[in-house]
């Protein structure tokens, strides 16, 4: 393994760091502020007072493998907000283009993402009768399942009550008509589930046995430790203390939740390998489906116990400790999940938009049917990886962020979608049957009873919760105030087809910092203000590396926003600027990915301040405590520590850069539609992008802010720049590019995944 051989992320010098943060805040503040700004940074580096931390946290580094990872870590594990919209980000799969892989349904199934409910993009119903679900013999069951649980039953649709005068329409044609519906849809989202499912599962495996290829930029292996992070890992709430994160590293079984209700069935052999056909995945699906459509959704609603992961870390602790020792089946299966693969959520809704869909990946989907919520937001599990399947084909991933960056996320969300493909595609092409699938992703192990009781293990069981009935009032509660959350949100999805990354490269700009420009220019446009912008940069080519910072606002970029937004300022001049703006992204994110940026260091230096405090406080909490009536003999009190915390940390630059109005990140490959976040300042916007080659897609939230007229003013810069570089201003475009002496940084950065292997391909 190359793991060993990678380097360090190393403590850069105090004075460099220092310099560049100047040049970050400088932007940001007036210049009085920043005189103040200028003179607490020059006492911070010349009183010794800074030298002492660096000299602290060197010392600290040279026994770790990264000088950040715990503090960072701890960054994500103490705050007691909701992980829902505050923390977990979210990737939508784009649509398959060989559709769903299956000959038997033919052009029945349609695209992926299809509307059940308005029929935009969905094929003919299809009224054939489920296939049944394996069989099981009367011991039934493997080891992770509990022998009281009960089993699904193959299940048909009821028909419908006798006397049932919706329509006019004979009874027997309107069941026949939504029954078909309900198996189109059924259907549907069944065979994307199972190839999604066996897909994730082959991917789980590689990482087990450590077949799976290693990342690389250009030349240069990146860290693989996120990978052991992904599958089988949790967060638990702890009461009154940091959330911890917990990773069972033999987990071989997965959890479904399907209309507030709970599945499991074991996947994987006991030596990591697959253990279980795509078929069989499908079939599992469809008894789910079939059992958890038994309940009525409003009665299941009151039962949804996955809702209560939505709720602050402190109440979800509370609930989590009375759940378990309420019945010792709760515990049993509390256990089950933390430890499952990760979860798979079977939503029963199609939505049609995107912004439908990224809403609905994020945070579930809000519907009241009286004073019960019946929408997808309870049917989840926030503290783990999950994988949704809507009704109408759509997929996507909602991820907990602790341990993993998208990076890893995305690695595992595109090698899933293209090992879909493939397959399909050699399953198309082979007389045979062997299609493998993507390279490396591992071998699916041969049927074999005896190693893996074939039959009995692939039978769904069903996770029916003990619940006291004060519970269901936690659960109420958790879902009214998850519902504000969303209620109190705005997502926004532009899908622009004007032009993509072909364009701007043409133009010979960078992709990447071309899309940067477009949100700060965003909020400049709407609000007139410059503010703190966040785009992490991956700084895995380091051992236990994560991301670095980059902060947009330069001096360079302010000027840009100042000129652009300007109708004075002619074309020549507004293309100008934002090519000088452009090349200082690119230095910063050279910078950044060297792990030369300004916030990891900064932030460790003042975890260290905070540790030397927490020192001296608990230093001087002792002599107190060993002098007799808490003083000494002549009856002096012990003085208390003065304050460790450096004036840098409390100066107003350190709160206006930490203060992350436009929280950005690029997530740049083809196996995604979209992806986002929530904002992370009560009046921000979290903004992701992807970057195609003749499409830029950005997802838009704020804490109702107006965000559609943000939006706006992204599509007017985008609509702007095409037209200064339209065919009838090519004499302008090319007198700009020679004058600017165009950079070589055309080629962008994706903050996820723009590294390149060994043959320039897009790292998948």
């Amino acid at each position: 393994m190359h793991q060993s051989r990678l380097p360090k992320l190393q403590v850069p010098p105090l004075g460099d760091t220092l310099g560049r943060y100047l040049g970050a805040v400088a932007p940001l503040l007036s210049p009085e502020a920043f005189a103040v700004t200028k003179g607490v940074v020059q006492e911070f580096e010349t009183s010794g007072e800074g030298e002492a931390l660096q000299r602290s946290l060197l010392e600290y580094a040279a026994e770790k493998d990264s000088f950040v990872e715990e503090f960072w870590d701890d960054s994500y594990l103490t705050p007691k907000s909701s992980v829902v919209l505050n923390l977990n980000p979210f990737f939508v799969f784009e649509t398959p283009t060989l559709s769903t892989h299956s000959k038997d349904l033919g052009d029945e199934i349609g695209d992926a993402g299809a509307c059940s409910s308005c029929g935009a993009g969905g094929g003919s119903e299809d009224r054939s009768r489920f296939p049944s679900p394996p069989r099981r013999s009367a011991n039934g069951g493997i080891d992770v399942y509990d022998d009281n649980a009960s089993r699904p039953s193959f299940y048909r649709s009821p028909p419908h009550k006798r006397g049932d005068r919706r329509s006019s329409e004979p009874a027997s044609r309107r069941a026949a008509r939504d029954t078909g519906r309900a198996a189109v849809a059924g259907k549907k989202q069944a065979r994307r589930a199972a190839s999604l499912l066996y897909s994730s599962l082959r991917f789980a495996s590689a990482v087990r046995s450590e077949t799976l290829p290693p990342d690389l930029w250009r030349d240069t292996p990146l860290c693989m430790a996120q990978y052991r992070r992904l599958f089988g890992a949790h967060r638990k709430a702890v009461e009154n203390d940091a959330d911890e994160m917990r990773v069972c590293e033999d987990s071989r079984h997965v959890v479904v939740l399907c209309k507030n209700q709970f599945y499991c069935f074991s996947a994987l052999h006991p030596d990591g390998r697959v253990g279980i056909t795509e078929e069989e995945l499908e079939e599992i699906v469809l008894a789910v489906q079939e059992d958890a459509a038994k309940a009525n959704l409003a009665k299941t609603a009151a039962n949804a116990v996955g809702v209560l992961t939505t709720q602050t870390r402190d109440d979800w602790a509370v609930a989590r400790r009375r759940l378990a020792a309420a019945d010792e089946t709760n515990k049993r299966y509390l256990h089950l999940v933390d430890t499952a693969l990760f979860v798979l959520c079977l939503d029963h809704t199609s939505p049609c938009t995107s912004a439908e869909i990224a809403a609905s990946c994020l945070h579930g989907s809000y519907a009241l049917e009286g004073d019960v919520q019946v929408g997808t937001c309870t049917n989840r599990w926030y503290d783990k990886l999950q994988l949704i399947v809507f009704e109408n084909g759509a997929a996507g991933v909602n991820f907990e962020h602790t341990w993993v960056d998208g990076h890893t996320v995305l690695r595992f969300a595109s090698d899933v979608f293209a090992d879909v493909i493939y397959r399909f595609a050699n399953h198309l092409t082979s007389t045979t049957g062997g299609a493998r699938g993507r390279e490396g992703m591992g071998e699916v192990f041969p049927p074999d009873k005896q190693a893996f009781s074939l039959c009995d293990g692939r039978s769904p069981v069903k996770m029916e919760w003990r619940l006291p009935k004060d519970m269901r009032r936690d659960i109420y509660f958790a879902e009214t105030r998850i519902s504000d959350l969303i209620r109190q949100h705005d997502v926004q999805a532009l899908e622009y087809d004007t032009f993509g990354k072909r364009f701007i490269t043409q133009n010979k700009m960078s992709p990447d910092a071309f899309v940067q420009m477009s949100i700060v220019y965003g909020y400049y446009g709407l609000y007139g203000d410059v503010v703190a912008a966040y785009e992490p940069v991956l700084t895995k080519a380091f051992l236990k590396g994560r991301t670095e910072a980059l902060r947009t606002v330069t001096a360079e970029v302010k000027a840009f926003l100042e000129a652009f937004s300007n109708p004075d300022t002619s074309t020549k001049r507004k293309m100008l600027s934002l090519r000088t703006a452009i090349v200082s992204h690119g230095r910063l994110v050279k910078l950044a990915a060297k792990g030369k940026g300004v916030d990891r260091h900064l932030f460790a230096l003042l975890c260290m301040a905070k540790k030397k405090a927490e020192e001296a406080t608990a230093e001087a909490t002792a002599a107190k405590e060993a002098v007799p009536n808490g003083g000494d003999s002549n009856g002096t009190t012990p003085p208390s520590p003065p304050s460790q915390i450096p004036a840098l940390f409390e100066d107003e630059a350190w709160r206006v850069l930490n203060h992350v109005i436009l929280s950005t990140s690029n997530c740049g490959n083809p196996s995604l539609r979209l992806f986002g976040f929530g904002p992370v300042v009560r009046d921000g916007f979290g903004v992701g992008y992807i970057i195609k080659e003749n499409q830029l897609k950005l997802v838009v939230t704020s804490k109702n802010r107006q965000t559609d007229r943000f939006v706006g003013k992204i599509r007017e810069f985008f609509d702007t720049v095409f037209h200064a570089y339209s065919p009838s201003q090519i004499q302008g475009r090319v007198r700009v590019v020679a004058a600017e002496g165009a950079s070589d940084e055309s080629g962008g950065y994706s903050m996820w995944g723009s590294f390149r292997n060994k043959k320039g391909d897009a790292l998948l």
